[in-house]
């Protein structure tokens, strides 16, 4: 992208797309709001920063650390780079996640590791993952499965384009 994804604008409402994916957040009206950063993102809101402690590791790093700070036991995570993601959709995924497992939706084999909910109660997992040198959320979310933490749902066809993410300008647009 050749640039922080976070502060880009919005198509919709030229709004920094972190403050858009914050708002159908907020709709959710959760108990908690958390924000995941890199060490040189600067974020204009009181809201509790989490700053990614190794940045270049990949994501599962930074999900383990929102799963520690949580003090609910579900974490909804909502990546900054889906734009296309609906309040709408976030409350279906909600209706349709198990207050003791979290859930996440594929397509075909590939687990959407966002957005998904995830169990505080996998944090452990997640740092055993991480201490054994599997960074990948994909086999985070299979070892999930297979220990019951997490159970899945197939990403309907007609939902698919929610899960499009940022990846270069054209896409912005």
């Amino acid at each position: 992208m050749g640039q922080d994804k976070a502060f880009l604008p919005s198509g919709k409402t030229g709004e920094a797309l972190w403050k858009c994916q914050l708002h159908k957040l907020e709709a959710l009206q959760p108990a908690e709001l958390l924000v995941s950063a890199n060490p040189d993102q600067v974020f204009d809101t009181a809201l509790r920063i989490l700053v990614d402690p190794e940045p270049d590791r990949g994501p599962l790093l930074a999900l383990h650390a929102a799963l520690e700070a949580s003090s609910a036991p579900l974490l909804l995570i909502l990546a900054v780079d889906m734009p296309g993601v609906t309040v709408k959709f976030l409350r279906e995924m909600q209706a349709h996640a198990d207050p003791a497992r979290g859930l996440v939706y594929r397509r075909d084999n590939f687990f959407e590791p966002f957005p998904a909910i995830y169990p505080v109660a996998a944090a452990s997992l997640a740092r055993e993952c991480l201490d054994a040198g599997r960074d990948s959320l994909q086999a985070f979310i299979t070892e999930g499965l297979d220990r019951g933490v997490l159970h899945s749902l197939p990403l309907p066809d007609d939902q698919s384009d929610l899960f499009k993410n940022l990846n270069t300008p054209e896409d912005l647009e």
